[in-house]
């Protein structure tokens, strides 16, 4: 073995192992949730509309904070 192979062999042996990237939770299921998918009512009724129209809003809402809480505990 020459010089230079042992050099090599020596500088492999005291080199550090790589580290280990850190691990995430899996998120709860709440969290992974798909967000609903929403029907257009049949009814030519305005008040019909008005009320899928609130209900859209109110789930697009919920979906949205789901996500923002998604994006912060992922981020930490």
């Amino acid at each position: 073995m020459s010089l230079i192979d042992a050099l090599i062999l020596s500088g492999c042996a005291t080199s550090t192992p790589p580290s280990t990237p850190p691990t995430r939770p899996p998120l709860d299921s709440a969290r992974a949730a798909r967000c609903p998918v929403t029907e257009h009512p049949v009814a030519a009724d305005y008040d019909v509309w008005q009320a899928w129209a609130f209900e859209l809003l109110r789930q697009y809402a919920e979906c949205a904070a789901r996500h923002v809480k998604t994006v912060q505990a992922r981020s930490n």
